[in-house]
């Protein structure tokens, strides 16, 4: 290397380490003999999107966290991000549900809407008060990938609510065996009742407008103290339980169940 070459190499790095940058067109190798020494230190927290990012900022992830709140969300990243790219992932702490559809705004971007199943605008209280929700930028919309409100299906012709989670009948079928009466419910897209969901249906039966929970045996879709068997329920009152077997000609009334 000529002197004139190392002088310049010299100004080079003097320049560099005064605006403490170093812009490099070749692979940087750190061959130091002890781990130790094979590191780079002294990164800032990033200001800008090109620039470097130290493992701090990665472990916190408050580069792609933010708080919104309404139904116009307004997210600040920091670093900011120029223009949302498709792929773009974010967690958004959402203060109070939404009321309607919503949209996304990026560090002051154009707002965005924000859909689910694809195409869909959201619903009121698709995303509940105080949530995290996630969401994914596909180039044209950001999609919500969770924290939505588990949408309950709504219960049959014939059948009323027991809880959040299924409906049972309000009729009660007529006897037949076991086998049939599984065919006549799965014919309904239902099935026989277990005995929770018989115990906590019968024990509300006054408030649900359903009769005959008592009164004579039912079948359940639980298994009896014995292989074959199944459990009766019902007979006299909502806890009184005994076994029948599934494969006899036995005729017993029973509910049917619909998991919401």
């Amino acid at each position: 290397m000529t002197m004139r070459e190392l002088l310049l190499l010299f100004a080079t790095c003097a320049v560099a380490m005064l605006h403490g940058q170093v812009r490099s067109d070749r692979a940087i190798v750190l061959e130091g003999a002890d781990p130790a020494d094979r590191a780079v230190r002294g990164l800032k927290d990033p200001v800008t999107a090109d620039e470097a990012m130290n493992a701090g900022a990665i472990q916190g992830g408050g580069y792609l966290y933010a708080e919104v709140s309404g139904d116009g969300w307004q997210a600040v990243l920091q670093p900011a991000v120029p223009s949302p790219v498709a792929g773009l992932r974010i967690l958004l702490h959402v203060a109070n549900g939404n009321t309607g559809p919503v949209t996304l705004s990026v560090n002051g971007s154009t707002p965005i809407p924000v859909l689910k199943n694809g195409d869909q605008p959201l619903s009121p209280g698709d995303v509940q008060s105080g949530a995290t929700a996630s969401v994914v930028f596909d180039g044209t919309a950001f999609q919500l990938i969770d924290a939505r409100r588990i949408e309950r299906k709504p219960c049959p012709d014939g059948t009323v609510a027991v809880n959040a989670m299924y409906c049972i009948e309000t009729a009660q079928h007529d006897s037949i065996d076991f086998p049939e009466a599984v065919n006549v419910c799965g014919a309904l897209g239902m099935r026989i009742c277990s005995w929770a969901q018989f115990y906590l249906a019968c024990y509300n039966a006054g408030s649900l407008g359903i009769t005959d929970l008592t009164g004579d045996w039912e079948w359940t879709d639980d298994t009896g103290n014995s292989p074959g068997q199944l459990r009766v329920v019902g007979q006299s009152s909502c806890t009184q339980a005994s076994v029948g077997t599934g494969w006899d000609v036995q005729a017993r009334y029973f509910h049917c169940c619909f998991r919401r």
